[in-house]
């Protein structure tokens, strides 16, 4: 229950009750204390999410560090999408470390961590994803060097259309332009799971 309204619902509150009732009975998984940790941080607690989420220090997962970002700690998040990638995950880690950089402005240091990955061979069992992530890398450097150069007042007034990689397939969107600024993104099509969707 707790996942559920976690992903599906976003309803933190009662995330987070379901949450710690499973973790009073022993049956909190490491995922299931990092949705804790982050239901608390949305409901407003920063010292209840930092505490929920030191019991997992020993691991480095992609949740963690997307809360340590959101928190507005990216040094650790860093810390822990580095390790992440050195534990054979870089696809994950370096990944992971570009989004916390990109939220963060620090738009140069994003690109130097999907480079990072750009470079680790598609091989083995994993060649498939590692390949699907890379197109994600370079589509991420692409935005990035997009963002940097982008001048609305530029643009004229309508709809444009355009797609890029997800997670699962592309997903295309739909952006209004009116008078040099954003009116509205709309996603169009995805094949995305619905809490990615969301």
């Amino acid at each position: 229950l707790g996942v559920g309204y976690f992903n599906y619902f976003e309803d933190w509150a009662r995330a987070a009750f379901w949450l710690e009732k499973s973790a009073e009975r022993g049956g909190l998984d490491l995922h299931g204390m990092i949705h804790l940790a982050d239901c608390y941080w949305k409901l407003g607690s920063k010292s209840m999410a930092r505490a929920q989420l030191e019991k997992t220090y020993k691991y480095w997962t992609l949740g963690a560090i997307k809360l340590l970002s959101d928190m507005g700690d990216i040094d650790e998040a860093l810390e822990h999408a580095r390790g992440l990638a050195g534990a054979g995950l870089p696809a994950d880690g370096f990944l992971a470390a570009g989004a916390a950089c990109r939220l963060h402005g620090r738009a140069a240091q994003a690109i130097e961590y999907y480079e990072r990955f750009l470079a680790v061979p598609a091989e083995g069992d994993r060649k498939q994803g590692i390949e699907r992530a890379k197109a994600r890398a370079q589509a991420s450097i692409e935005a990035v060097k997009v963002f940097d150069v982008l001048d609305l007042s530029r643009i004229p007034d309508g709809r444009y259309r355009a797609s890029s990689i997800a997670y699962e397939a592309p997903l295309e969107v739909e952006v209004a332009i009116r008078g040099g600024r954003i009116e509205s993104v709309q996603v169009t099509r995805h094949r995305e799971k619905q809490f990615y969707s969301s």
